[in-house]
């Protein structure tokens, strides 16, 4: 759900790497002519990158898997973020996976900077001696010498809302990350997005001005609540009405789904593209739309955001 560019292989051409919501670790290799297919990263054991719980798309299905330490059990969690850096100064790129619940996990490369083997290991990252927890769950971190001392710290984004600033206060070898300090606290204001956005904070970091320090770029969602009007009696008994077909559509289309076997992939596809659910899908629209404009309900919007530092001193 983020994307970095970085050389993985070393061969001059920087890649993209990235993660779904699905819990997956993606590679998208650049060469001399763009852009190869996106590929699963796999660990030294030929296994994908993933943290506890994950979707199988051959299953069609949500799956579990123990990549805990061991004598350690981690907990079930989903990843949505990968990034990439040297985290034991080896020469060669690790892997960081950020999870939805907030949590941070490394992935060691044992392998070279021109042939990785990652570890099948999640290992935690600690911050300030504890386990590091995004508040509100971690979006994607992003890795930048934000105080200028050489050294590679964190900026997380929320999905709860709100951007935290992780300091690297090693002195060499690896990161040893202080307690999250918040650079932007998670906008309050029920405006429209006048006071920033309200949740899935997304972060970069960039001088976006050129003034010589780092700002902001936040990408995000707020919701808007439309103002209601004034109802005719004819309005309101249609209203009625629309609110009893629009409950009968939705149980048609739960019958149609309850009779498909979810894990069978084939059926599932076939009954998503049959003219029945096409045509249930089109009547559902239709009154849903019809719904919202008599009674507006609030809608969520994104956006993206600059923020501007204004201080000069890291």
């Amino acid at each position: 759900m983020n994307l970095q560019f970085a050389d993985l292989n070393a061969d001059g051409h920087d890649d993209i790497i990235t993660a779904t919501f699905e819990g997956h670790a993606f590679l998208i290799r650049g060469g001399k002519y763009g852009w190869a297919a996106p590929e699963h990263i796999l660990d030294g054991d030929g296994r994908k990158v993933v943290l506890s719980t994950f979707y199988d798309m051959d299953a069609n299905a949500y799956a579990t898997a123990d990549r805990s330490p061991e004598g350690q059990s981690n907990p079930d969690h989903h990843c949505v973020s990968t990034v990439a850096m040297d985290w034991d100064g080896d020469g060669d790129l690790d892997l960081l996976l950020g999870a939805k619940e907030g949590e941070l996990y490394l992935r060691r490369n044992e392998g070279t900077k021109s042939e990785w083997k990652f570890t099948g290991v999640n290992e935690r990252v600690m911050a300030g001696g504890k386990l590091l927890s995004v508040p509100g769950g971690l979006t994607a971190a992003k890795i930048v010498d934000w105080d200028g001392d050489g050294r590679k710290d964190l900026v997380c984004g929320s999905f709860g809302g709100g951007a935290f600033l992780y300091r690297d206060t090693a002195t060499e070898g690896a990161p040893v990350f202080s307690s999250a300090q918040t650079l932007l606290p998670k906008s309050k204001g029920q405006d429209n997005g006048e006071s920033g956005p309200q949740s899935d904070w997304y972060v970069d970091v960039v001088d976006f001005d050129k003034d010589g320090d780092l700002d902001l770029i936040v990408g995000g969602q707020y919701r808007t609540q439309p103002k209601s009007r004034v109802l005719t009696d004819a309005e309101k008994a249609e209203l009625i009405e629309l609110d009893k077909s629009y409950k009968e559509l939705n149980a048609e289309m739960d019958g149609v789904y309850g009779s498909v076997d979810t894990g069978d992939a084939e059926a599932l596809k076939a009954a998503l593209e049959s003219e029945e659910v096409k045509a249930l899908r089109k009547r559902l629209s239709k009154v849903n739309a019809r719904i919202t404009e008599l009674r507006p309900r609030p809608r969520r919007e994104s956006g993206v955001w600059f923020y501007a530092n204004v201080r000069n001193d890291g």
